[in-house]
């Protein structure tokens, strides 16, 4: 197994494990056997628990933001209502990842990490793939001021990520 074949399983085992229990209640001995790899492994690649937490959300963050990217190249000329869509289908098709990503921001969410914060803070769109949505917003709606187009963004992907939550969920009606 190749080293970055290792540090990406040692990454979704401890996504998974960070998510359900916490950045306390996991410990590295079960990351590493989740994700079959020696503790030393996980040294090497990381270093600390704390910067295999914050490499976690990293990762989690950049795939979304990776696939959701991925998605609006497919086509050039997206209409924004399909473009909405297909991202919903995304979150459906991904729904452990969404709910794993999202337990882990709202479980540890006082102990996002303070460079992940100031990276983001340049970033005013929104969440991760907010800038395909924005892009495919302001082509089709040119009278659409930055402020407005942002707001957009921003509230959709609260519905969409919200009604994926819900229709994944054992609480559906």
């Amino acid at each position: 197994m190749t080293e970055a074949n290792t540090r990406e399983k040692i990454l979704i085992h401890a996504h998974e494990l960070f998510a359900v229990k916490g950045y306390n209640g996991a410990s590295i001995r079960e990351i590493s056997q989740a994700a079959d790899v020696n503790i030393a492994a996980i040294n090497y690649h990381f270093k600390s628990k704390e910067s295999l937490f914050k490499e976690t959300l990293r990762f989690s963050i950049g795939k979304v933001e990776h696939d959701i990217n991925e998605i609006f190249k497919t086509q050039s000329d997206w209409e924004v209502e399909d473009f909405v869509l297909r991202v919903y289908q995304y979150f459906l098709d991904n729904v452990h990842d969404l709910k794993t990503g999202f337990k882990l921001y709202i479980i540890e969410s006082e102990f996002i990490p303070e460079e992940l914060n100031e990276a983001q803070r340049d970033v005013t769109i929104g969440p991760p793939g907010g800038e395909a949505l924005w892009q495919c917003i302001t082509a089709h709606y040119s009278k659409v001021s930055e402020e407005e187009a942002i707001w957009a963004v921003r509230t959709i992907f609260t519905h969409v990520i919200h009604k994926a939550l819900i229709f994944s969920s054992k609480c559906q009606t």
